[in-house]
Formats: structure tokens, C-alpha cells, sequence
């Protein structure tokens, strides 16, 4: 989607003082496509911010998203400044600052701009050489360091993640072009010598906490100013004809309550059917949520604050989602099936969810992400690619090398499951779909075997598994004659999965003790379904087919759900 390209583009925009993107400050208060034409719009925490930072940041946002090949004009609109209309028209003209600001400023902002990358520069460098001091590493075997040896440095994630940044910039700063030149070094290049080095991490470390501290309280200040924005259901619409599905309202930003509470930054929260089932009705008796309410219960994100309680996560860490609350002390939460407590509760179902910029939750929801992936990526797995996991995975326990797998319904939950079932076992595994997009997706991923939904689906499958059925069949659909056929494909002591709903299951009985077919049902999946989940999205051995929408198009991504226009999974990102 080009959303995505748009906002890849806008990630790569950082606030000049703070070294931190756009993206993650919550500077980009929106984006609109209209062709070739793209409008980014744009807020700083306060109505005084400085004009050259603001101006600075504007005209990165035109130059970035301008790289797009499709792009042919880029109108960034700056928000509630007190230079705004200034600013906004300066940079869309393709001004200098000087240009815009004839009688105030004297000189362009190359010099600025030095200073602040000097800064970054220090601070990226400073986190990178207290990890090392930290794991034992002397003065002289750091200075040691050469620039190849970065990307080898015996570092985990997070140390690893350090590296990246500090490379990047020794990159844009020419550093990096000498494999052997030493690693580290001034911003200027010279050398560091090891008497020095503790004096230069003095200096360094009282430039890292002023720009980190500038940053919490930039958020703050920006959190203050602009409260929440959420898509709200205020009224069901049984025959999904919109076209206001949801309405985008302000809200109070949710609150850290108890010890184990944890306030997410969404950076990315999946929709899907059953958010279009949401909207309809089919829920309402199921959870008795009051009207209105935040739907939205695929999310991933950043943590943003935690109770006193929270040991394993702190701010700033990436983080999914599991999309059910629970105790933790139930009998079923004891067994490891979380999707059975006793007292657990569903945000963006039973209660406000992640369609907003925060999300209220509790430590036990929070699946650490891989550093290969980020939350807009992996947030549909939250529930979607959970509840595949957890259908594919129990196929996977009763499937040998050469059985058979027919999955009914490539879409968003099916196309996760085939990776599933690709990465686990080394059945044979037949996709059925009426869309043509859906099996053009499912070629894409390396399917073999491809038939088109419809009356001779059943026919086909038996061709192809020698009359004989699948010995597992995954239907994703459950409506609309999936149900009969799925378990026509199934063959005698087979198992039927059921994950999709809407029809019903009516079985003779003497045909099930004729068939010994099994008929299981899957509801979403456990959290250590979501954390093996991650470590094969991690790995890249299941990807995501995404389609990436700014929160204030909803009604435009419900709209192309519910009509067949989303190849995978839509996202929707604050």
C-alpha cells in the first residue's frame, strides 16, 4: 500500500534535536493520498516550538516523501504553530528558511542542523560504549574496535540495535567507508585516545541525558497539548453500509491503575472480519460492551508507561499485544490456556481497544518483539495469525511427511497458516479460495496446489488426494457451504478445523461413528502460541500480507475489507 511507502518515508524523518523519528514522537498527525499528490500533517508539542526546528522538520518531510517514484507533489500542512501558514507555505514552494523568513532569519539552518547531528553523534556513540564497559570490556580493547567489527560485536538485541544507530550515522557522516579505520572516534573523525576516554564519556553522557530527557519531554508535553484521538462505535449497521462505520473522536488518554498495568503505544493495530462482525451486531449479545466503545484487538506497539510492579518491560520496548486479559490464576490460565480464564477480559471487544494512539493493558499481554521486525508489522498476528497458529499448530501434531492439508480461505488467518503448516511439516498442502487475488497471494508464498472455491472444490480435492480426503482440513470461511464441503474433503479418521463462523455444523451421528472424523473448534490461541508466533516471524519464516491505513482512513479500510479489496491483512497506524 502506498500509505506504507509513505509513512516508511516519514520514519526515516528525525526530530533534529531529539534523534528520534517523527513516527515514534507522535509528530505526524496524519497522511492523505489523492493520486500522485500526498499531504502529511504535521504537530509540535507546543505552539512556540522554535520556527527553525519546525521548518527543519518540514522540509526533511517533503524531501523524504518526495523520493517516492509514484509522488509528484508533497504539501506538508504544520498544525497549530505560530509560524504555521508561514512554514507550510515556505517549505511547499520549495523555499529556503531564508526565503521564507526574509526579515528574521540572516543565514539557512546548514550550521544548526551540525550542531544537532554532532549531538546525535555523541549520544548514539555514548549508549554504544557504556554496553560495552558494562559487559567487562577494557578501555584499550574498545578503542580497539574497528568499524568492521561492529555488526560481529558479541552483543544481544538490544546491544545489537545500538550498533545499528551508531553505524548509521558514522555512515552519513563518511566514517564508515574504511573497514579497518577505528570505530571509534570525535564526530570530526580524529581518533579518541584511551587516556581521554573517561573523560570523553563524561561529556558525552551529559549530552545523551539532555537529549534524552528533552525527549520525554517533548511526549509529554505533546500528550498534553492533543488528546487522544480513537475510533469509536456509537451504532451498530447490521447491513455493513457505512459509510461512517466508526467515528474519530478525542479521549482521555488511559491511565496506569494498578502494580501490573502497562499503557502501549500503538504502533499498529490490525483490523479484521470480525471487527466488521463488530459493527454489525453479531457480537452484542456475546459481551453486553455499551455503546460507544474502541473496537480494535490486534495491536502492537511501544510501552509508554508501567505500573510499579512491571519487571520484564520498560518504556521504549516493542512490544504485541495477546489480545485477552487475564488473571494468571485460574485453573484454565494455570493449564496454559489463557483463552479459557475464568475472569479475563478482551480489549477491542469486551472493552476499549487498540483502534487509538494508547491502549490499557497488564504485563502478562506483552510478547517482546524480535529486532527484525516492528509492531505495524507483526500487529494482525495479535489475534489473526494467533488464532492460525494455534489451528496449523495442532494440524501439525497429527500430520505426517506426505499427508495432506487443505485450508478453505486464503485470507488474512489463511495465508499465516499455510507459512504455519510450510515451517512445521512437510505435508502436502492444497488452498481452496473463490478470489483469484487470494491464490494469486497463495502462489506468491509457494503453494503448489490451487483450487477454486465452488461446487467442484470437493471433487477437486478428492482428485488430488486420491479419493481419499485430507487428513486435515483448516477451514477459515465457515459459512456459505464451507462447512459441508470442508468436511467432505476430510477423509475417514481425519480432522476437521473449524476457525471461521457464521454457518452451522449439522452431522448425522451415524456418520460420525461411520467416519471417526473429528470436528475441533480453535478459539484465537495461548500466549506461548503468540510467543512461538514471534519467534517464526522473527526468523521470516511466516510473513504478513499487509495493507497499511493512517487511523483517520478506518472508514475507508472497513469499506475495501468488507468488499474484497485487501490482499492479507489491513492495519491501521495512529
Amino acid at each position: 500500500m502506498r500509505s506504507d511507502e509513505v509513512y516508511g518515508q516519514l520514519a526515516r524523518v528525525y526530530d533534529p534535536e531529539l534523534d528520534q523519528p517523527l513516527t515514534e514522537l507522535g509528530f505526524v498527525g496524519g497522511v492523505s493520498i489523492d493520486g500522485s499528490v500526498v499531504t502529511v500533517r504535521f504537530r509540535l508539542p507546543t505552539f512556540w516550538c522554535a520556527a527553525n526546528f519546525a521548518f527543519m522538520m518540514a522540509a526533511d518531510i517533503r524531501e523524504r516523501v518526495s523520493e517516492l517514484p509514484w509522488v509528484e507533489r508533497v504539501d506538508v500542512q504544520l498544525l497549530d504553530h505560530f509560524f504555521d501558514e508561514e512554514i507550510s507555505s515556505g517549505v511547499n514552494c520549495g523555499k529556503s528558511f531564508v526565503e521564507t523568513f526574509p526579515s528574521l532569519a540572516t543565514d539557512d539552518l546548514d550550521e544548526l542542523r551540525e550542531t544537532f547531528r554532532v549531538k546525535a553523534f555523541v549520544a548514539r556513540q555514548e549508549r554504544l560504549l557504556r554496553s560495552l564497559l558494562a559487559l567487562g570490556w577494557t578501555e584499550n580493547a574498545i578503542l580497539g574496535v574497528r568499524i568492521g567489527d561492529l555488526p560481529r560485536l558479541p552483543l544481544g538485541s538490544e546491544g545489537l540495535a545500538l550498533v545499528d544507530r551508531y553505524l548509521a550515522i558514522l555512515k552519513e557522516r563518511g566514517l564508515a567507508e574504511n573497514v579497518t579505520a577505528p570505530a571509534f572516534v570525535h564526530p570530526d573523525g580524529r581518533p579518541i585516545d584511551p587516556p581521554e576516554l573517561r573523560a570523553h564519556l563524561s561529556r558525552a553522557q551529559r549530552t545523551r541525558l539532555s537529549v534524552e530527557f528533552n525527549a520525554a519531554f517533548c511526549r509529554g508535553l505533546l500528550k498534553t497539548r492533543y488528546e487522544e484521538e480513537a475510533a469509536r462505535l456509537y451504532r451498530y449497521d447490521p447491513a455493513v453500509q457505512g459509510p461512517e462505520f466508526l467515528k474519530l473522536v478525542e479521549v482521555p488518554d488511559p491511565k496506569i491503575q494498578d502494580a501490573d498495568d502497562v499503557i502501549v503505544r500503538i504502533g499498529g493495530a490490525g483490523l479484521c472480519r470480525t471487527d466488521l462482525h463488530i459493527i454489525e451486531g453479531v457480537w452484542r449479545s456475546k459481551v453486553g460492551v455499551q455503546l460507544p466503545y474502541t473496537p480494535g484487538h490486534e495491536n502492537a506497539g511501544w510501552v509508554e508507561d508501567t505500573g510499579a510492579e512491571v519487571r520484564h518491560f520498560k518504556r521504549g520496548d516493542a512490544v504485541i499485544v495477546h489480545p485477552l486479559i487475564t488473571d494468571g490464576s485460574c485453573p484454565a490460565c494455570r493449564r496454559g490456556n489463557d483463552m479459557h480464564c475464568e475472569n479475563g477480559s478482551f480489549p477491542g471487544i469486551a472493552r476499549d481497544g487498540g483502534f487509538a494512539q494508547y491502549l490499557h493493558v497488564k504485563e502478562r499481554n506483552l510478547v517482546r518483539l524480535p529486532d527484525t521486525v516492528t509492531p505495524k508489522q507483526v500487529a494482525p498476528h495479535a489475534d489473526a495469525g494467533l488464532t492460525a497458529y494455534h489451528a496449523a499448530d495442532k494440524a501439525v501434531k497429527i500430520l505426517r511427511p506426505g499427508d495432506f492439508a487443505v485450508i478453505i480461505g486464503f485470507g488474512g488467518l489463511g495465508h499465516i497458516a499455510y507459512q504455519v503448516l510450510a515451517a512445521k511439516s512437510a505435508a502436502q498442502i492444497i488452498v481452496v479460495d473463490r478470489s483469484k487475488l487470494a491464490l494469486s497471494l497463495a502462489e506468491e508464498l509457494g503453494a503448489k496446489h490451487l483450487i477454486g472455491g465452488g461446487d467442484n472444490a470437493v471433487r477437486d480435492v478428492l482428485q488430488l488426494t486420491r479419493g481419499k480426503g485430507a487428513e486435515a482440513v483448516l477451514d477459515f470461511v465457515g459459512e456459505g457451504g464451507s462447512i459441508e464441503q470442508g468436511l467432505a474433503m476430510t477423509r475417514n479418521a481425519g480432522s476437521y478445523y473449524i476457525i471461521g463462523y457464521g454457518g452451522t455444523i449439522q452431522v448425522p451421528a451415524i456418520d460420525m461413528i461411520f467416519s471417526e472424523k473429528n470436528i475441533i473448534g480453535n478459539l484465537v490461541g495461548s500466549y506461548a502460541d503468540l510467543t512461538e508466533l514471534m519467534t517464526l516471524a522473527g526468523a521470516g519464516r511466516v510473513r504478513l500480507a499487509t495493507a497499511f491505513y493512517p487511523l483517520g482512513e478506518i472508514n475507508q479500510a472497513i469499506a475495501d475489507l468488507h468488499h474484497g479489496r485487501i490482499k492479507g491483512r489491513a492495519v491501521l497506524i495512529p
